[in-house]
């Protein structure tokens, strides 16, 4: 059993870019996700530390996705001001129409390109982060002698 199949970020029904990827895109996810994982965990304390900021940094595919029509309406609206042609401002039309889609079902043209190239959904993210955290947390129990505070593992700094 992998680290992530016991992760109810996985199995969440609320996510529904995964519950509407093909299996074999999701599969390919979870496996570089555990392989991360299994890597970081026997370099050590630091080297989660070091993923977990990693992973603050990291893309979920809606903000992909959302970079991606933005700068694709951009460029279109842009063409169609300068070549004085509308034939280029449908294509916004269309991108919302994804847009829809993506928001309400999970799933537009784009989305398996993005899933394909690795990105992952928030929930497959978080799941990686709380794997990392309490083994974090863990790890660094078995030294009694070190008192440990909240701050220290709040890498996020929001306490």
């Amino acid at each position: 059993m992998t680290h992530l199949q016991s992760s109810p970020a996985i199995k969440n029904p609320h996510d529904r870019v995964r519950n509407r990827s093909p299996k074999a895109f999701n599969r390919e996810i979870d496996q570089k996700t555990d392989y991360m994982i299994k890597t970081t965990l026997e370099k050590g304390a630091f080297a989660i530390r070091e993923r977990l900021l990693q992973l603050d940094k990291e893309w979920d595919i809606d903000r992909a996705l959302d970079f991606l029509f933005a700068t694709t309406v951009g460029a279109q609206l842009a063409l169609s001001v300068k070549r004085k042609k509308t034939s280029f401002a449908w294509f916004p039309l269309i991108q919302t129409a994804f847009l829809f889609l993506h928001t309400t079902y999970g799933w537009c043209p784009p989305v398996p390109v993005l899933r394909k190239l690795g990105f992952r959904t928030r929930f497959e993210i978080q799941s990686e982060r709380e794997e990392l955290l309490n083994a974090l947390i863990n790890l660094e129990s078995e030294y009694p002698g070190k008192k440990y505070t909240v701050a220290e593992y709040d890498i996020y700094g929001s306490i």
